[in-house]
């Protein structure tokens, strides 16, 4: 079904993508002078509360009157230790009350570098929490909402964009029962990376109860039919098998383009004005 893209949800939206991309940091920049740019590009209502950079995982805190968001930093491909914890995929359990419940151990070992200045800053708001990031920061949204949850704070929304495939059955079933409805998965059909080929030779899952599915027709559709998606990859592989033939720079860079945080935004701005 097209998705009716208005209301509290669609500004939810266009606050995620923004601040999703706001928290890409520039390299070399200090502390001091990543939040003053930071600062410079957050949505009207949404304030700058604190930013985290803890081996390699970086995220930043905002408020806005009704709730506190947490934003995580997707991969940078300069980054090496950002490669890495991609790469790392073996699963791991994440909840001694259900050890058969496993997560992408890169993914787990990125959101504990924040964890505890996370829990506790939720905490003392005490605002409802939304949660968003793109691509690997997709990867530790999932994660850090479940800890969230887990430990009684009430988590509004989980907004994603790109994200990979990160767990088992197992945690899928219960990420999904318990958060699945507030959950949005925000895909475009041209990004390969939620369909990393590895991740589904390791039989790891995608988590959220909504996927929103962004095409090139401008279009956004909710939940749509395996079948469709299936048809719409068949499609979309010939562009593939094209820039094979053309090169393997230009395939790259055009992959690279695609998964990127802005142009998720971009897509995303053309649906709002379509609906």
């Amino acid at each position: 079904m097209i998705f009716n893209f208005k209301g509290d949800l669609k500004r939810a939206l266009e606050i995620a993508a923004a601040l999703s991309m706001a928290v890409y940091r520039s390299g070399g920049e200090g502390d001091a002078s990543w939040a003053k740019h930071v600062g410079g590009r957050l949505p009207d209502g949404i304030r700058l509360t604190s930013v985290f950079d803890k081996f390699g995982t970086q995220a930043l805190l905002c408020e806005s009157d009704t709730d506190l968001w947490v934003v995580f930093r997707g991969t940078e491909v300069s980054c090496l230790m950002d490669i890495k914890t991609d790469v790392v995929g073996s699963l791991v359990p994440v909840d001694p009350q259900v050890p058969d419940a496993t997560y992408h151990f890169g993914f787990l070992k990125a959101w504990l570098a924040v964890r505890r200045e996370i829990l506790d800053a939720a905490a003392k708001s005490g605002k409802p929490v939304t949660i968003t990031g793109h691509s690997l920061g997709g990867a530790l949204s999932y994660i850090a909402a479940h800890d969230l949850r887990l430990h009684g704070r009430f988590v509004r929304r989980v907004i994603t964009f790109g994200a990979p495939k990160v767990c088992n059955k197992v945690f899928r079933v219960m990420f999904n029962q318990e958060l699945g409805d507030k959950t949005f998965r925000v895909v475009y059909e041209g990004d390969k990376v939620p369909r990393i080929v590895v991740q589904s030779l390791l039989r790891m899952q995608h988590l959220g109860g909504k996927v929103l599915f962004l095409q090139d027709d401008n279009r956004l559709l909710l939940n749509p039919p395996s079948l469709y998606l299936l048809v719409r990859r068949i499609v979309n592989a010939t562009e593939v098998c094209r820039h094979i033939i053309t090169g393997k720079w230009r395939l790259i860079s055009e992959g690279m383009r695609k998964h990127s945080m802005r142009n998720y935004r971009n897509l995303l701005d053309r649906c709002s004005v379509r609906f």
